[in-house]
């Protein structure tokens, strides 16, 4: 098994918390004495725009079930999407002859 590979499958077996903890750990030893604006609302929001997006793909783009799968109300989902600057992508309508 390759180290990529071992590593991942490690990865995937621990708790999510621990999983942010060591990214977040790895941010901040990077920035150093650095400091980024409003630090805590991105990192929220990368993580919401994750989820987000992980349970549209989970629902095949359906956004009601997608809001089912996480709990929320569908007008939920949307307003967090729209937040977020994922609003709906509809595909193009094909012009009828």
């Amino acid at each position: 098994m390759s180290q990529d590979s071992d590593l991942a499958e490690r990865a995937a077996r621990l708790p999510l918390a621990e999983l942010v903890r060591a990214h977040v750990r790895r941010l901040l030893t990077t920035l150093g004495p650095h400091r980024l604006p409003r630090l805590h609302a991105r990192i929220l929001a990368e993580a919401e725009r994750a989820l987000l997006q992980e349970a549209l793909r989970a629902a095949g783009g359906i956004q009601g079930e997608a809001a089912e799968i996480l709990g929320l109300h569908r007008n939920g989902l949307r307003l967090k999407l729209r937040r977020l600057g994922l609003g709906a992508q509809r595909p193009a309508r094909v012009a009828r002859r």
